[in-house]
């Protein structure tokens, strides 16, 4: 099995582009879409025991797993180019028929993904799978998820958890609104700021618990620490992942072709660069600024600096403690928190 190399840090926190630095590594392929591994987001794993039972092949189409890639393939879904319409191509068809040929009942999950991965991306590059070393995915804020389920299906499997400057994410969520719906960020109420800090602070609390559960496993990355270094990060990361790394990865791709960014400012040059790592000035007043600063910049720094997990805990614990209750912390409602912040900030942005 290959080894499967999932991205799932918090919104806006620079996991796209890490997703298609992978997919400029000539031994690694990488999903040009957020496909979806976890039930409503964040839960369980997908698992594929009702098409065990039916024998129906449409059992397994109907998990989210395979219903992103139709939907991917009837171009429903905003491509992460997110500049003009791309025409990718991709025989759906073909998909759908090799992998019901490949799979059996007494497959067992890690097999039926694995399977998925390798007639996805022949059918939309027309390669060799065996070629590969691995397969990547993207599909932010899945770090609540089972990641029990996940490391125990995906045996070869790692999950990398990206962080960004507090300030950086706040103001990007923010300006996304306008990005994505043509709507002034300045009409978003105040209270926004105040769930994108506790937001953040859940995500931090859960790469860190997360770290300390499943060690080398579950990699942290950086955000400003890749756009300002990105060869040294690159390299730490694929010793991270036990993957030779190569000077190609430095160029991010989308389906192997040159890729312009998806940044909620605009459209990037085709490199990766450290340009908006103060934009959020343009987007966030003084005092939200402050606001921000007081309660996560020094968690912040913490993992910027690398301290060690336990002295990072120690500094998320004494904030955390004072937004969210101590019932919150454990995991399903915490999970629950987080996705009630995420989908009263959705509606801010949308309406």
């Amino acid at each position: 099995m290959k080894k499967f190399i999932h991205i799932g840090g918090d919104s806006r926190s620079g996991g796209s582009l890490l997703a298609r630095l992978f997919d400029g590594h000539p031994n690694i392929l990488s999903y040009p879409f957020e496909n979806e591994f976890f039930n409503n987001r964040n839960t369980d794993l997908i698992d594929f025991s009702e098409y065990r039972q039916s024998r129906k092949f449409e059992d397994i189409e109907k998990q989210e797993v395979v219903n992103k890639i139709k939907k991917f393939a009837e171009e429903k879904l905003k491509s992460k180019q997110r500049y003009g319409r791309d025409q990718n191509h991709f025989d759906y068809e073909s998909f759908y028929s090799n992998v019901e040929q490949a799979i059996s009942t007494d497959k067992d999950d890690s097999e039926i993904f694995e399977s998925i991965h390798q007639h996805f991306f022949k059918a939309l590059l027309d390669t060799d799978y065996s070629n590969f070393n691995a397969v990547c995915n993207h599909c932010s804020r899945t770090f609540a998820g089972n990641l029990d389920q996940f490391f125990k299906t995906f045996t070869n499997g790692y999950f990398i958890h990206t962080i960004r400057e507090p300030k950086a994410v706040c103001a990007s969520l923010k300006n996304y609104s306008f990005f994505a719906t043509g709507n002034d960020p300045e009409s978003i109420p105040v209270e926004f700021n105040q769930l994108a800090i506790d937001r953040w602070l859940i995500a931090a609390y859960m790469a860190v618990k997360n770290r300390m559960k499943y060690g080398n496993r579950y990699v942290i990355v950086i955000y400003e620490n890749l756009v300002q270094n990105a060869d040294y990060e690159c390299k730490k990361i694929c010793a991270q992942i036990d993957i030779p790394f190569h000077e190609e990865m430095l160029i991010p791709k989308f389906g192997k072709e040159v890729w312009g960014g998806n940044s909620s400012f605009g459209k990037m040059p085709a490199k990766v660069s450290s340009k908006n790592l103060e934009k959020y000035k343009e987007v966030l007043e003084e005092e939200e600024q402050k606001q921000i600063d007081e309660v996560l910049q020094s968690i912040y720094h913490s993992f910027s600096k690398g301290l060690d997990d336990s002295n990072i805990m120690e500094e998320i614990i004494r904030d955390i403690h004072t937004r969210i209750s101590a019932d919150e912390l454990e995991d399903d409602n915490l999970r629950n928190h987080y996705n009630l912040l995420y989908s009263r900030m959705r509606k801010m942005q949308l309406n």
